[in-house]
């Protein structure tokens, strides 16, 4: 990939929701202490025009990187990817699915959760290639007052995939609990949580295809100071 660096304006752009919730509900230190950890990140990101070696993988005719990151245009890895959802599985679909039918049901905390992005090629069969947006944020509980959550974000695939994917939704998956001074986000687990809102997932839904699992990362590599197994979920909805 080729690194399309953003400026620390477009960073505060894309999470002015997070940073208002941060300031509003936690403290302005919190807010605060997420700025730098951004302007962090803009310092540690390779210059414009860097070419990085990223690994992609398939699906079908489309490709993914199976990683987030939370700098559009930089493969800088942030969450693993850890569940596919296919067939019939637009991201807005999915998240119908989470809110209104799921066993309990997910809330929707897109204003209490860092932005990220993902990238996908569909250009094999004339589709979109490039970065997309996390589509959706969802946790097993509410934004005012958690401490601890199971928290999931859903990224489109754009396109059809014509051979068998048709539309798909890649999501990462992990643990959190809000802690510290000032109070920060921090990552606890990824596979444990992916296997929890799996078994529910697989309980709470009729209209569940084949079930599988698919190698997306190295096992035992350490995102966030946290080992995951490298293990991604597949579900096919009907």
């Amino acid at each position: 990939m080729v690194v399309q660096k953003p400026t620390i304006g477009e960073l505060l752009d894309a999470n002015w929701e997070y940073l208002e919730w941060l300031e509003t509900e936690i403290s302005a230190e919190a807010a605060n202490a997420y700025k730098q950890q951004l302007q962090q990140l803009i310092a540690k990101a390779p210059p414009t025009g860097t070419k990085i070696p990223s690994p992609l993988r398939r699906l079908g005719d489309s490709l993914i990187w199976p990683y987030t990151s939370m700098l559009k245009g930089v493969p800088m890895p942030s969450d693993p990817i850890n569940l596919i959802l296919w067939n019939k599985s637009k991201a807005d679909d999915v998240y119908d699915k989470l809110v209104n039918y799921f066993i309990p049901p997910l809330h929707d905390v897109r204003t209490c959760s860092g932005t990220q992005y993902t990238y996908v090629d569909n250009s094999k069969f004339g589709g979109y290639r490039g970065w997309i947006k996390m589509k959706h944020s969802l946790a097993n509980c509410v934004c005012l007052g958690f401490q601890k959550r199971c928290h999931i974000r859903l990224f489109d695939s754009v396109d059809k995939e014509p051979r068998r994917f048709g539309y798909y939704t890649i999501a990462g998956i992990h643990y959190e609990e809000l802690e510290g001074f000032p109070p920060q986000h921090k990552i606890r687990d990824w596979d444990n949580s992916q296997r929890f809102l799996v078994r529910l997932f697989l309980k709470s839904f009729p209209f569940v295809g084949s079930k599988g699992t698919v190698m997306l990362q190295q096992p035992g590599e350490i995102l966030q100071g946290v080992a995951h197994d490298g293990i991604a979920t597949a579900i096919e909805l009907r």
